[in-house]
């Protein structure tokens, strides 16, 4: 039996409804989750993350861990107590 993939990915929520896209920008941003970058590993996250504080404070931005369904990305754990 194979073992059940726990997460796809991580994503970064800037501020409540808006995350980091693969786009350019300062940074690029969207407001659909399913546009939203996927990074593979949490450290690629948190760096993401930091750059985008380059540009603004995003004092509020978390990580996500995320699955893909049928339906798109699917939330399924946020990272707590983040910096």
């Amino acid at each position: 039996m194979a073992a059940t993939k726990l997460t796809d990915g991580f994503i970064v929520e800037l501020e409540a409804g808006v995350y980091v896209a693969e786009w350019s920008g300062d940074p690029g941003r969207t407001s659909d989750i399913g546009s939203a970058k996927v990074y593979q590993t949490e450290v690629a996250a948190i760096n993401g993350k930091a750059q985008a504080r380059r540009y603004r404070k995003f004092a509020n931005a978390r990580i996500h861990a995320v699955t893909r369904s049928a339906e798109g990305l699917e939330v399924v754990n946020t990272k707590e107590n983040q910096t």
